[in-house]
């Protein structure tokens, strides 16, 4: 219980006591004390009860607030189609973000869906820029929120709303086939294993020989 409303019930007790003294005593009459009472109560009992007993949000509770509303993040692979083509076609991303970020700061996780079968067409490459460790995903960072991938320290800092970040990824021509997994995220500094927020989408990835135009349509009927 807070301190205002301690203090309202013991004012409220000294009110009775002095009243029920006064009444013991016979210093003042009980038509008296029940006129000051209805009195009290019409005029100002309500501004006293709301003093005591009601409270508005201050401004550490309105930080707190703030604080708890969950980040808004957007991510989305633009004019996305059903195949992309190794060393040919070009993956653009685009990605927002609403909230709270530490030198943040968006990039894209490129993972092989499927690596039971653990043979060298199934992996990319060592020497593949941001390859992980396992060699079965690589990450594509946006240039424009990221200044030096090394250290994962990016631009975006404090309480930001960010308009659209769009950056490109060149699918290499070493790229393994098959379908792949995009994790869209948003991160703070140095935490590339655990973002702020993160979506999914999933694309494949052929031979360039493959028409890399077939978008997923609805069949026309009538």
């Amino acid at each position: 219980m807070k301190l205002r409303n301690l203090i309202g019930i013991f004012v409220i007790i000294i009110l009775i006591v002095v009243i029920l003294t006064f009444l013991i005593w016979g210093v003042v009459k009980l038509e008296i004390i029940g006129a000051f009472i209805i009195g009290f109560i019409i005029g100002k009992a309500d501004v006293i009860w709301k003093y005591f007993f009601t409270s508005s949000p201050n401004k550490t509770e309105k930080i707190i607030s703030l604080r708890k509303q969950k980040p808004e993040f957007t991510a989305e692979i633009i004019d996305k189609k059903e195949k992309y083509r190794r060393g040919q076609d070009i993956i653009k991303f685009r990605s927002r973000y609403k909230g709270k970020i530490d030198n943040g700061y968006f990039a894209n996780e490129i993972r092989i869906k499927d690596t039971s079968i653990d043979a060298l067409g199934y992996r990319f490459e060592d020497t593949t820029p941001n390859v992980n460790k396992d060699r079965t995903a690589i990450t594509s960072f946006c240039p424009e929120t990221i200044d030096n991938t090394s250290n994962y320290y990016g631009n975006l800092n404090g309480n930001i709303n960010t308009d659209w970040k769009s950056w490109d990824w060149m699918i290499p021509q070493n790229t393994p086939l098959g379908k792949y997994i995009i994790k869209m995220m948003v991160l703070n500094v140095g935490e590339l294993d655990n973002p702020i927020e993160k979506l999914e989408d999933e694309i494949e990835i052929t031979m360039p020989e493959e028409p890399s135009n077939s978008f997923n349509r609805l069949p026309i009927t009538g």
